[in-house]
């Protein structure tokens, strides 16, 4: 009789973000997110990229990119992030997992505030001055 199995040989995965600065953006904005300390990390080793923003998560598989660009399309006012200590009302934030078969770690940067465009409200009449 032959038994075959599958050996995963590896670590609990390293890993984490780095805040870019500079979170408070327009709507429509591009802004950089860096993945910092996993190249040491196993094949098999999986990063999923997660904003509270409504967007569909980014899922990448070792090796990872360097840096993930994400543009936030809408306002953040009215959604609160929380990094599980602290909450951050009016703002989203960038949620990494790192995972492999043996355990899964992660990083947070927020809060990330993201200003919708304005809107004038205001009229001219002819002949008005400014």
């Amino acid at each position: 009789m032959l038994f075959r199995s599958t050996v995963f040989v590896g670590n609990t995965p390293a890993g984490g973000l780095v805040s870019p600065g500079g979170t408070t953006i327009c709507a429509g904005s591009s802004q950089p997110f860096l993945i910092s300390g996993a190249a040491g990390n196993p094949l098999g080793t999986q990063y999923i990229m997660n904003f509270n923003d409504g967007s569909i998560p980014d899922t990448f598989a070792h090796p990872p990119p360097d840096t993930i660009y994400h543009t936030f399309n809408s306002s953040s006012c009215g959604t609160t992030s929380s990094n599980g200590n602290q909450s951050y009302p009016n703002s989203y934030g960038a949620y990494l997992q790192i995972l492999n078969p043996c355990g899964s770690t992660g990083g947070s940067i927020l809060p990330i505030y993201v200003s919708g465009a304005p809107v004038a409200n205001f009229s001219i009449t002819p002949k008005d001055t400014i």
